[in-house]
């Protein structure tokens, strides 16, 4: 990830083409703002569509469906997943096996370390 020179700082400096700072002077009259106002509003509007599409997962109609229907049939653990348990420390196991009596939110979870860890 490229590194921000001054975090702290309200100013940014930018060094920009003749030619782009006129395109971009022109767009900013033509929407009546400066060109402050209308470079960072254009950017913040890119910021957001790249943040969204990055912390989005999109899923077709039918990996939703199997996704919904999880917590109510949740697969049988398989061999990797039974190691991986065993493999945890003591510590851990008897918390999780501890944890799946607790809480009902940890449905998916709950029954496939119980039916492991028994």
């Amino acid at each position: 990830m490229p590194s921000i020179a001054n975090e702290n700082s309200e100013r940014m400096s930018l060094r920009v083409p003749a030619t782009a700072k006129a395109k971009l002077l022109r767009a900013a009259a033509l929407r009546n703002t400066d060109l402050t106002n209308f470079v960072t509003q254009s950017a913040l509007r890119e910021a957001e569509a790249i943040i969204e599409e990055a912390e989005t997962i999109r899923v077709s109609k039918r990996d939703h469906l199997r996704i919904l229907e999880l917590p109510e049939n949740p697969p049988k653990p398989n061999a990797k997943l039974r190691a991986a348990i065993a493999g945890l420390p003591d510590s851990l196991r008897l918390y999780l096996h501890g944890m799946r009596n607790r809480l009902p939110s940890l449905t998916v979870g709950r029954s496939s370390i119980a039916a492991t860890l028994r």
